[in-house]
């Protein structure tokens, strides 16, 4: 596995996985970004699964909704090993949906910093613990 990569298997893609997810997930809240997560079978390779959503009732073009997502994807490839790291050690595996709810685009650099302090709270919450 490639740490600062961002494959296709890390990602959240099948619709059942989101129907259980957005069912049975918990949410975190931070400003600009929510965080959709539930803890699931550990995959040894890819531990953390993840989904970027920029809705379209807050952002309405298209063009918009995809540099915000691509500016998500990039902040959390560069930072995954926090979560890595983490789920790794507990031996659990967790899907995560980050949903950004803000309504006018933002820096990288805030996406970024904004993004760490999601994960570094979704650690705090003692999901790996159980």
């Amino acid at each position: 596995m490639k740490l600062f990569s961002l494959g296709r298997d890390e990602r959240i893609k099948s619709r059942a996985i989101f129907d259980e997810l957005f069912e049975n997930g918990v949410s975190l809240y931070g400003q600009s970004i929510k965080i959709i997560y539930s803890v699931s079978g550990f995959n040894e390779k890819f531990p953390v699964q993840a989904a970027f959503i920029v809705p379209r009732k807050n952002i309405r073009h298209a063009v918009m909704r995809n540099l915000i997502r691509r500016r998500m994807k990039e902040a959390y490839r560069k930072n995954k090993n926090i979560l890595y790291e983490k789920a790794t050690s507990a031996g659990k595996g967790i899907r995560v949906a980050l949903i950004y709810t803000g309504t006018a685009p933002i820096k990288y650099s805030d996406t970024e910093e904004k993004i760490i302090v999601i994960l570094r709270r979704l650690i705090q919450e003692q999901v790996f613990s159980e």
